[in-house]
């Protein structure tokens, strides 16, 4: 699983989900996790701390958000050398088939539906960083 010392960003509009998952990780043990409103304002802050040498090493973001939703920051990442192999969690209430298809095509890492408990947060965590760990 990811080390205690990972550092995760979490993008949402809701001041609440932010909150949610925050505490969430916290309870998992996690001591890095950062926050920003929307898909413009992770990508300033992935910015910001890879100046300063600070990489994330997972982004929970949800899909709808003013500015910049979650696909479109997916799709900024990927095609960013620096960015593109950031797992990416899109926490979203879309569950249309089309939808989940084109953001795995786009390459998201997995997907959870709200409304979510810290389990099914744990469960996703894992199978990412497993995924991940099979492809070095």
């Amino acid at each position: 699983m990811f080390e205690l010392d990972s550092h995760f960003l979490v993008v949402d509009d809701s001041d609440a989900v932010r909150s949610l998952v925050k505490q969430q990780l916290l309870g998992m043990g996690f001591k890095n996790v950062l926050e920003a409103e929307n898909g413009k304002a992770g990508l300033e802050k992935l910015d910001s701390l890879s100046k300063i040498g600070i990489s994330i090493h997972l982004l929970i973001v949800d899909w709808n958000m003013p500015e910049m939703n979650g696909i479109d920051l997916l799709l900024s990442l990927k095609n960013n050398e620096k960015y593109k192999n950031i797992p990416f969690l899109m926490i979203t209430s879309e569950s249309e088939t089309e939808k989940v298809i084109k953001a795995i095509v786009l390459g998201v890492s997995d997907f959870i539906v709200k409304p979510f408990d810290e389990n099914t947060l744990s469960e996703k965590m894992t199978a990412i960083w497993k995924r991940a760990h099979q492809k070095a």
